[in-house]
Formats: C-alpha cells, sequence, structure tokens
C-alpha cells in the first residue's frame, strides 16, 4: 500500500454534533447547504446540514478547516474532499423551505486553498476534490493550480456530443471512477434501478419523467458498448442484444476503459466488486431511503473468495501495473 488508506472528509458537521457545540458562532444554524435545483435532483437538494459562515471562519484563523484536514489526513495517504466547491461557495437554504428558494454564498477560495496545499504537505497526503455537479470552470482551473486531483467519473465523462470521452480524454491529475457512493453502482446503472428507485420515491414528478429517464438510460448503454467497440474491449455476447445484461466479462471491459486513462489513480468500489445492485446513498433524502445501512449481500469470508473481484484485481493489475 504505497499510499495507504484514502479517506473522506464530509461536506459539513450535524448541528446536534460537538463541531457545531465547540464553534457555535462559525454555524449559520438557521439555514441548510444543498444544491440547486438542475437535471439530476429536478428539485434541488437538500443534505440538512448548517453551512459555515465564511466571515466568522476567516475571523477565528480557520481554525475548524486546519484541525478538520489534520485529524482526517493525518493516518492516511489521500484524503477526498466531499463537494470542494465549497472552498469557493456553497449553496444556502433557508430552513423549511424548498432548495429552489436557495442562494449561493462565496467563500475566501485563496486562503482556503492556501491552508490546504500547506497541511497536505505537511501531512503528506494527496487531496482529492469531488468537483461533481454544477462546477464553474473557474473552480476547477484554480484546484489543478494548487495540485488538487480532479475526481472524473466514468458515467459523466461525455463529449458534447454525448459519446463517451476516450481513456486518452481524461486528465492525468485525477482521480477516475466508475461509479460513487451517491451514484447507482455498475450493476444497478445497467438495471436502471437507480430511475425505478427515483420514480417510487416521486423524483421525477410523473410517469412520462421517469419513461424518459429510463429511455435516455438505453441510450447511454448503447454509447457505453459503442465506447468499448472503439477500444477493442468488447466481449462478446450470446444473442446480439444492443444492451445486453452487466455480465462479469462487460464489468471487467468497463473498468479495463477507465483502467487505460493517464489519471494518476484509479478506484474500483467494493459494490462493483461484489456485483451488488443496491446504491449505498440517495443525495437529497434523509428518512425515505435507508442511506449507508444497508448490508453487503456477502459476508467477509465470502467477499475475500469472491471470483469476480479477483478477476477484476487481475485485470486492473495488468492495466496498471
Amino acid at each position: 500500500m504505497p499510499i495507504g488508506l484514502y479517506h473522506d472528509l464530509v461536506l459539513g458537521s450535524d448541528r446536534g454534533g460537538t463541531d457545531a457545540w465547540a464553534f457555535q458562532s462559525l454555524f449559520a444554524l438557521g439555514a441548510d447547504c444543498g444544491c440547486p435545483p438542475d437535471a439530476f435532483s429536478p428539485e434541488g437538494q437538500n443534505w440538512g446540514l448548517p453551512p459555515i459562515i465564511p466571515h466568522q471562519l476567516r475571523a477565528s484563523r480557520y481554525r475548524l478547516f486546519i484541525d478538520l484536514l489534520r485529524k482526517n489526513g493525518r493516518y492516511g495517504g489521500a484524503l477526498r474532499l466531499d463537494h470542494v466547491m465549497t472552498l469557493f461557495r456553497l449553496f444556502w437554504i433557508p430552513r423549511g423551505m424548498p432548495a429552489s428558494a436557495g442562494a449561493y454564498v462565496r467563500y475566501q477560495w485563496e486562503e482556503l486553498l492556501g491552508i490546504l496545499a500547506l497541511e497536505s504537505v505537511r501531512l503528506e497526503c494527496m487531496i482529492v476534490g469531488e468537483d461533481l455537479g454544477t462546477v464553474p470552470d473557474f473552480v476547477r482551473e484554480r484546484l489543478a493550480d494548487a495540485g488538487v486531483l480532479s475526481y472524473r467519473v466514468f458515467y459523466f465523462e461525455r463529449r458534447p456530443d454525448g459519446e463517451w470521452k476516450t481513456p486518452g480524454e481524461y486528465p492525468r491529475r485525477a482521480l477516475a471512477v466508475v461509479t460513487t457512493h451517491d451514484l447507482p453502482t455498475l450493476t444497478g446503472f445497467w438495471r436502471g434501478a437507480d430511475v425505478d428507485l427515483r420514480r417510487r420515491l416521486g423524483v421525477y414528478g410523473d410517469d412520462a419523467a421517469s419513461h424518459r429517464a429510463m429511455e435516455e438510460r438505453v441510450r447511454e448503454k448503447d454509447g457505453i458498448l459503442r465506447a468499448l467497440e472503439r477500444e477493442g474491449l468488447m466481449p462478446s455476447f450470446t444473442g446480439g442484444s444492443a444492451a445486453p445484461d452487466l455480465t462479469p466479462d462487460l464489468s471487467e471491459a468497463i473498468h479495463r476503459y477507465l483502467a487505460r486513462s493517464p489519471s494518476m489513480l484509479m478506484l474500483a468500489t467494493l459494490e462493483d466488486l461484489l456485483g451488488e445492485a443496491r446504491q449505498i446513498n440517495l443525495p437529497g433524502t434523509v428518512d425515505t431511503y435507508p442511506n449507508w445501512s444497508y448490508k453487503s449481500s456477502h459476508t467477509l469470508d465470502e467477499a475475500r473468495r469472491e471470483p469476480r473481484a479477483e478477476r477484476l484485481a487481475a485485470v486492473l493489475r495488468a492495466e496498471r501495473p
């Protein structure tokens, strides 16, 4: 393990937690943070966490931010910053109001980035910024200047015409992943399980919208198969189906495709190693989905003996020796 453990620093603190108690003047307890309505979440998202007040954080000489970096980066070689755009701006929503009533609040990004760079050097810990969602080009440019690795998800890496980017089009200073804990697993994506889940939870608003989403998923799968074929990675299928079930061979081909990118790091999730279909977390939900609480279909001993995991590990070692 030349890098060591890869830790995750979440976006914020619970308003009833120790951070909010110890640093009471820093938190806007009358607001939540989230994101505005977009194609991914038509109603927007409310994450239920109180935002930090920018000028109060600066007045405190960024003590909370520094402490979080030091305590979370001390025992690993890489640290992922959830929603790294919060170094620049954060979407505030008045408590009790819908996400559409929110607005962006700016932060002192130059000072925060400077502290981040300094602490990462002191800790000898690389930083990965989750730059997904509504991300201005300026933000990614400044993060790259500071040496923060971009977070590139296979599902989203497409050209303007909708076709999947080739592995060679991924940036060098990045961590490449197929999916994340906020998105469907590869098996769930292929089955459209996330579309069905959002339909059942009323995210789409009407049946027509969910039908359009499922039709789009069929087109997305066809696009992935075309990308694999262009790269010479298309596995053979029986029956000649244009969008077959996600077989272990197809899963390996998608991971092999991503592994060919020049990105400094590539990550495979445990769920994809085991062929899980259920999504760990559904952003924007609090009590309507069991976020972070479902059990794996495999025991630890079963996971260790899972042949799909061993095969995929061998594939990744071959592509990224």
